[in-house]
């Protein structure tokens, strides 16, 4: 991928200011923290387009599938209870430490990515069938039976809570009992189960109280297949507690018939049949989750005094605090995610914990949406390594446009021989889906250490003959004896280190891909992506100010410190908000909510300082749509050019990500604006942009 001009001065620049500036610290070892200050946040894709239609929405997924190998090994015991690391991060300070000479001395080690582990004995490409209503048998048969001839070589199969056990009193594996003998007797292949947990809207066995809700109060339904399917609280005993009954009976139900022919058992409770938050909207919201909080508000500060010294607040109980957006990452914002975390993790334990006890060898698989896309905050995966705890398999379910060397580098390196991955196809109607694409996704996904690839909602129709020739490449590139190596650290191998707590607070991890392009180089080489997990213990202490952009999106110039204007010449005019976004002197001069769109006025977004001190100012721009002839981009400074980048504006072409990062001292009233300027022509210039604002000091 090219970069943005100026890219790499500014990096250097940022570098020789960090060195007066911050503590970097470069401790190895799994609890070390480095905060990459030119790093900065968001997933830049799925924006609208002004003139042109671009829909990268990448919700529509429904789930990846996932197949672990046969592990003969004896699981460890699980507890109840999620596991919280306590140990103290290290902090960044504004002093640079005096003893360079030790510093030096300990970079040598920091930087030598360790060896991963590369034996991979068996892979599967699995083909996905789902029972959201029972597959007749002989349709079963019969797509068994075309996906062997294109090349899988196993099935998952989809099996509803609700279907089995419609009632307390009614429990029946019949049907689904049939379709895997087929797949295992008649067939002679490996079959993964995936049990759905989701139930019905209205339930004989699982009442709304359970169920969770939205920030609004609406009850979590839906879904694109028939049912009107719900999720569980995870803050309801009684609900996790049925769950929990039925996955273990279904799992020793299937563990005596075929233990020696299921590739792992996968526990599935959203409407995308995934093992996480469902991300359509933000949850969990119920009476029972929000009194849930009050509880755990009251554990970690002990009085609503002490909360209120940590949050800035005069809140006179704690039942009367409302939980924020699950994006908010303020202190409020930082703990609502940690009980949301801590919460899915207790029922992903406690699954796990169920199907050991009844099939102690086999492998335990969840899915999860994504680890690092714009909604894994509300998805609940941004500390997936904690989540994985008791993990066997983790799926991941990219969209096609994804980069997928990254989104399997940036999980490989955490769960290295511990967890196998994989990664799941979407079907054809995908936005942005061609051949092309998915069969890079399937060779990059084996190539970068999968041990599974599934493709998932598709028919044998039409469509799925359209793309057959990407099932038998992927089939005979990877499921024979002699394919490809699989890519390993090498002496020369880039370490990327990223903290979750400050990605959370950012929004993002635009930045961090665009330096991980960087890094990997034309030819795309390994990059060892070492995770820091501050987030999912992360203390309810005060926080410097931060400031993000769209997270503080707002309707009024200067709420949250952000302002809207035009440009021109030097000279910057106020916008005016109408119909959700912010318009100024020319008609295509917009500022909207995660995106700008140029004409002959450039759009600004700015930032004024609410006190004196340090700030890194970080930024990541793309664009929409390839029908622009790209634009150009710069940062000002109380109305003047940043001296760091220059007098010039940057181009940026489509495909590009632009990102950087400035740390700059300023008094309360300094503005730093990011202007964005059409180029040449003004058609299709909506740009994505993700702006944060973090005090140093």
């Amino acid at each position: 991928m090219k970069r943005s001009r100026f890219f790499e001065l500014t990096r250097i620049i940022i570098i020789l200011l960090c060195a007066s500036m911050l503590c970097a610290c470069t401790q190895g070892g799994e609890g070390s923290k480095t905060e990459d200050i030119t790093t900065t946040a968001d997933e830049t894709t799925g924006k609208e387009e002004i003139t042109t239609e671009s829909n990268n929405d990448t919700l529509e997924n429904e789930e990846g599938t996932t197949e672990p190998e046969n592990d003969t090994l004896e699981k460890e015991e699980l507890t109840t209870e999620p596991e919280n690391d306590t140990s103290e991060k290290e902090e960044i300070t504004t002093e640079s430490e005096n003893d360079t000479t030790e510093k030096e001395e300990e970079t040598s080690e920091v930087m030598k990515a360790p060896q991963l582990t590369s034996e991979i004995s068996e892979r599967y490409f699995v083909f996905r069938i789902w029972n959201f209503t029972i597959t007749p048998y002989e349709t079963f048969t019969y797509t068994v039976d075309e996906a062997v001839k294109s090349g899988f070589n196993a099935i998952k199969v989809h099996i509803p809570w609700a279907l089995v056990q419609p009632d307390a009193n009614t429990m029946n594996f019949s049907e689904f009992d049939r379709m895997i003998d087929y797949v295992v007797s008649e067939k002679g292949l490996k079959v993964a189960i995936s049990i759905d947990l989701t139930r019905r809207a209205t339930d004989a066995l699982i009442g709304q109280e359970h169920i969770q809700r939205d920030i609004n109060g609406n009850l979590c339904v839906g879904g694109s297949h028939a049912g009107d399917r719900t999720v569980i609280s995870f803050c309801s005993d009684y609900a996790v507690n049925k769950a929990i009954d039925f996955y273990k009976t279904a799992v020793a139900h299937y563990e005596n018939l075929y233990g020696n022919s299921i590739l792992f058992y996968l526990p599935a409770f959203n409407p995308y049949c995934e093992t996480e938050y469902w991300a359509a909207a933000e949850y969990d919201y119920s009476a029972l989750a929000l009194a849930a909080f009050s509880d755990f508000l009251k554990e970690e500060y002990g009085s609503v005094n002490a909360m209120n010294a940590a949050l800035g607040t005069s809140y006179n109980d704690f039942e009367a605090v409302i939980p924020p957006p699950c994006n908010k990452a303020d202190v409020l914002g930082t703990l609502w995610y940690r009980f949301r975390h801590e919460r899915l993790k207790a029922v992903i334990d406690g699954l796990a914990r169920a199907q050991r006890s009844v099939a102690p060898r086999s492998e335990f698989a969840v899915q999860f949406g994504s680890v690092f896309d714009d909604h894994s905050a509300i998805r609940g995966t941004l500390a997936f390594t904690d989540l994985c705890e008791h993990v066997d398999v983790l799926w991941v379910d990219d969209g096609p446009t994804y980069d997928h060397s990254w989104s399997m580098d940036y999980i490989r390196a955490a769960l290295d021989g511990e967890v196998k991955l994989a990664q799941e196809i979407d079907g054809p109607l995908q936005n942005e889906a061609t051949p092309e694409r998915y069969l890079d996704q399937g060779l990059t996904a084996f190539e970068h250490g999968a041990t599974y690839v599934s493709a998932a909602n598709w028919s044998i129709d039409q469509n799925y003959r359209d793309y057959e020739h990407v099932w038998r490449q992927i089939s005979d590139t990877w499921l024979g004896k002699n394919h490809p190596e699989v890519k390993m650290t090498t002496e020369n191998t880039q370490i990327l280190e990223i903290s979750l707590l400050s990605r959370f607070r950012r929004g993002g991890f635009g930045a961090d891909l665009a330096r991980y392009q960087e890094l990997g180089g034309k030819e795309g080489a390994f990059v060892y992506i070492r995770i820091i997990d501050d987030l999912s213990n992360a203390k309810g202490e005060a926080l410097l100010p931060f400031h993000s952009f769209p997270g503080d999106f707002s309707s009024t110039q200067g709420e949250n410190g952000w302002y809207y204007r035009s440009h021109r010449k030097g000279k910057f005019f106020d916008m005016t908000f109408s119909d959700g976004m912010w318009r100024g002197k020319a008609e295509y001069t917009l500022v909207m909510n995660g995106s700008v769109h140029t004409d002959d006025y450039d759009a600004a977004i700015i930032f004024k300082a609410d006190k004196d001190g340090a700030i890194e100012f970080s930024y990541t721009l793309s664009l929409a749509s390839n029908e622009s002839d790209g634009v150009e981009y710069t940062v000002f400074v109380n109305g003047k050019p940043t001296t760091e980048l220059g007098e010039d504006f940057i181009y940026l072409p489509y495909g590009d990500i632009a990102s950087g990062a400035l740390v700059l001292q300023v008094k309360q009233g300094d503005e730093v604006a990011l202007v964005v300027n059409k180029h040449v022509t003004k058609t299709s210039d909506t740009t994505s942009v993700n702006i944060t604002v973090e005090y140093l000091n």
